[in-house]
C-alpha cells in the first residue's frame, strides 16, 4: 500500500518547527506573548513551504503562561492549527503513539500536551530497528534550545517512566535546561576565582546562548535581538551580558574574564545533564551501550556520552538527515510516524 506524504509541525513556546519533503525549518515565534497570532504565523510557514494536504502536529507550547491551564493551551493551539489549515487533513500526536483528529486531541488533552518527545523516540526506535534488522534498545538524548529529553527505548519501543512533563521531571527524563534560552543564573549559582566562590547575580542578564556563543559553539546571529538585553546575538554583546552576571562590565573585569565565566557555567550545565543521564541509566542501563543524539545541542549530548560512556555507540541524527532536521527532530518524527501509521 502506498504511504501518504505528511508534513510535520512541532509547536513550541518559542519556536515553530516544520519538516516537509526533506526540508526542516525552525522560526522564532513567541507564543506566550502572541497566542492570537499563531494561526497567521502558521499560514506564513505554509506560504513559504507550500505544505501538502496532510499535516501531523505535535506540541509543547500549551505550557506557556499566557494560557489559563494546559488544557486551555491545547485547545487554543488546536484551534489555531484548524484556522490556519482549514482545508487540510490534520492529525495530532498523543503520548499513546496515536495520531488523532482535532476533536479527540482536545477531549483527551493530557495525551496531546507535551507529546513531541514521544514522537521522536517512537520513530528513532523504528528507524534503529530497520537499520540494525533487529529490535534496538538505547537512549535518545535530545538537547534543545530550552530543554533536554533523556528517553529510554527498549526493544524499539518507548520505555519512559513518565508520560507528562511533571512525571518526566520527577524521573529525570526531562531536564529543564537548554543551550540557548536557559538563564545563566538558573544553571550556575557561582563561579570560582582566586580561591573563592563568587555568587552570580540572580537576574536575567544573560542566557546560555551567550555562554556557548562566547565559547564558539553557537554561530553568531547579529539579526537576532531576542536576547536578555535586546541587543544582537553576537560574541561581543554576549561577552558584555556575561560580565553583568558579576554586576560589572568588561572594562572593569578585563577582556578575558567573560570567557572564564562562560567556561565554568558551560561545565556546570554539562554536569547537570550528565548527572540526570547517569541517574536514568542507573535505573535501566540503556545508554551505556547505544544512544541516538539530536537537537541543536547534539554536539553537547555527544560529548557527555563520550566522557561518561566511552564504549557506547553514538548515532547522530544530523548524519541521518541534516543538522537543520536534527534541530527540529520532533517535526521530522511526527511526519514520519504519520506516514507509517496513517
Amino acid at each position: 500500500m502506498k504511504r501518504h506524504e505528511w508534513a510535520g509541525l512541532d509547536i513550541g513556546g518559542a519556536n515553530l518547527k516544520v519538516f516537509w519533503r526533506g526540508e526542516a525549518r525552525s522560526v522564532p515565534f513567541q507564543l506566550w506573548r502572541h497566542p492570537e497570532r499563531l494561526a497567521e504565523a502558521l499560514r506564513d510557514l505554509d506560504r513559504q513551504l507550500s505544505l501538502g494536504h496532510r499535516i501531523a502536529v505535535t506540541m509543547t507550547g500549551e505550557l506557556c503562561d499566557c494560557f489559563e491551564s494546559r488544557a486551555a493551551g491545547v485547545r487554543s493551539i488546536v484551534q489555531s492549527v484548524e484556522d490556519a489549515f482549514a482545508d487540510r487533513i490534520l492529525r495530532f500526536y498523543q503520548t499513546t503513539g496515536e495520531l488523532v483528529a482535532a476533536e479527540q486531541a482536545v477531549a483527551t488533552w493530557m495525551l496531546t500536551a507535551a507529546s513531541n518527545w514521544h514522537a521522536s523516540a517512537t520513530i528513532v526506535g523504528l528507524e534503529m530497528e530497520r537499520r540494525n534488522t533487529r529490535p534496538w534498545s538505547g537512549m535518545l538524548i535530545d538537547i534543545g534550545s530550552t530543554t533536554t529529553d533523556l528517553i529510554p527505548v527498549v526493544e524499539s519501543k518507548v520505555a519512559a517512566f513518565g508520560k507528562t512533563d511533571f512525571e518526566r521531571l520527577f524521573h529525570r527524563e526531562l531536564v529543564y535546561t537548554g543551550i540557548e534560552r536557559s538563564p545563566v543564573s538558573m544553571v550556575a549559582q557561582s563561579i570560582h576565582w582566586q580561591g573563592r566562590a563568587i555568587p552570580l547575580a540572580q537576574e536575567w542578564f544573560a542566557s546560555m546562548q551567550d555562554v556557548w556563543m562566547v565559547l564558539g559553539r553557537i554561530a553568531e546571529r547579529p539579526g537576532d535581538s531576542s536576547t536578555a538585553d535586546g541587543r544582537p546575538a553576537d560574541r561581543e554583546h554576549s561577552r558584555r551580558r556575561l560580565a553583568r552576571m558579576l554586576c560589572t562590565d568588561i572594562r572593569e573585569l578585563g577582556e578575558e574574564f567573560p570567557g572564564e565565566i562562560a567556561r565554568q557555567v558551560a561545565r556546570q550545565q554539562f554536569e547537570s545533564v550528565a548527572s540526570a543521564l547517569l541517574e536514568r541509566v542507573g535505573t535501566t542501563g540503556e545508554a551505556s551501550n547505544s544512544c541516538v543524539v539530536t537537537g541543536v545541542g547534539e554536539w553537547l549530548a555527544t560529548e557527555i556520552v563520550q566522557e561518561f560512556f566511552p564504549g557506547a555507540e553514538i548515532f547522530r541524527l544530523s548524519e541521518w538527515l541534516s543538522p537543520s532536521a536534527s534541530a527540529g527532530a520532533a517535526a521530522w518524527a511526527v511526519a514520519k510516524v504519520a506516514e507509517v501509521r496513517c
